[in-house]
C-alpha cells in the first residue's frame, strides 16, 4: 500500500502503516509535504497468537432467567437475519442440574447435544457459565463431601459459603484425588463437545473462611485462584485442544478490596 500524507495527516498515516506492518503486510508510505520521502515497510514475521482466534469475535448471550435451548437459539438466528456475525454463545448460569454438577438441566434444554451441533454448523462456538462452588442441594455435592473434596475452615470442618446461587463449597484443588473426581464431572459437558467456560469470580469467597485449609495444608487466595482458573483452562485444553478458551475477569472487586483474579497465565494465553 501506498500513503501521500500532508504534515497534518502524516501521524495516522504513520498508525496505518503501522497496523498494516503488524498484521503481516508490505507497506509504502509517502511523508512529507510534497509527498517525495517514501520508506518501505517490510512485512512482519509475527509467530501466532497463543490463544485462538475467535477470541476477537461477537459473543452473546441470555440472562438466565430468559436462556433456554430455543431462546438461545431464537436470539442467535436474530442476529444472523440481519447480517450481523455471531462468533460465540455464551450459556448463563443455572443450565445445570444443580450448581456445579455439569448436567445439562433437561427442562430447559431438552438436547444439549443438539444444540451444540447446531450453534457449531454455524461455526459459532459454545461456552457455559460455571464457578468452583458446589452447592450443598447439587446431586453430586454429597460425594465430595464425604470424600473430603472441598476447602475446609480452621476448624477441619467443610467450609460452606454463602453466595449469589445458595450455599455452597469450594472445591479442593491441593487434593488431586478431589481434581480427578472434578474432571469427570467437567466431562459430563466437555463430552458434548462445548468450546470453553465462562469461570465467574467465585475463588475470593475462600477469604471467608478466615483460615482455609487444603488436603495440602494452608491455601492462600492467590494460589486458590490461580489453581481455579488454571485447571479449568488447562483441562479444557488437553480435553478440546487449544481452540478451547475460557472467559475471566483479571481483577474485580470483592467487598471492600480489589484484586486480582485470574492469572496472567490464562488472561495471555
Amino acid at each position: 500500500a501506498t500513503f501521500e500524507m500532508t504534515q497534518a495527516t502524516s501521524s495516522l498515516v504513520l498508525i496505518a502503516a503501522a497496523v498494516a506492518y503488524a498484521r503481516g503486510g508490505s507497506t509504502t508510505a509517502a511523508v512529507g509535504a510534497d509527498a517525495t520521502e517514501f520508506y518501505d515497510v517490510p512485512p512482519a514475521n509475527l509467530p501466532p497468537a497463543p490463544y485462538a482466534e475467535w477470541a476477537h469475535h461477537h459473543w452473546v448471550w441470555l440472562s438466565n432467567d430468559r436462556a433456554n435451548q430455543s431462546a438461545l437459539i431464537d436470539y442467535v438466528n436474530e442476529y444472523l437475519a440481519h447480517d450481523i456475525p455471531v462468533g460465540a454463545v455464551n450459556v448463563d448460569s443455572k443450565w445445570e442440574t444443580g450448581f456445579n454438577d455439569f448436567i445439562f438441566n433437561s427442562k430447559k434444554y431438552p438436547n444439549a447435544s443438539d444444540m451444540i451441533d447446531y450453534f457449531h454448523s454455524k461455526n459459532i462456538k459454545v461456552i457455559l457459565w460455571t464457578t468452583s462452588m458446589v452447592d450443598v442441594d447439587s446431586p453430586n455435592y454429597k460425594e465430595g463431601s464425604t470424600k473430603q473434596y472441598y476447602v475446609r475452615d480452621v476448624f477441619g470442618k467443610t467450609g460452606v459459603l454463602h453466595w449469589w446461587h445458595g450455599d455452597g463449597s469450594l472445591l479442593d484443588y491441593s487434593n488431586a484425588a478431589a481434581v480427578e473426581w472434578w474432571h469427570g464431572q467437567l466431562d459430563n459437558a466437555l463430552d458434548l463437545g462445548i468450546d470453553g467456560w465462562k469461570c465467574d469470580g467465585t475463588d475470593p469467597y475462600i477469604l471467608e473462611l478466615g483460615i482455609p485449609r487444603g488436603s495440602g495444608g494452608l491455601l492462600t487466595y492467590r494460589d486458590y485462584a490461580n489453581a481455579y482458573y488454571g485447571d479449568f483452562f488447562n483441562y479444557t485444553r488437553m480435553k478440546r485442544g487449544k481452540e478451547s478458551l475460557i472467559m475471566s475477569r483479571p481483577v474485580d472487586g470483592y467487598k471492600f478490596l480489589f484484586l486480582e483474579f485470574s492469572p496472567r497465565s490464562v488472561m495471555f494465553s
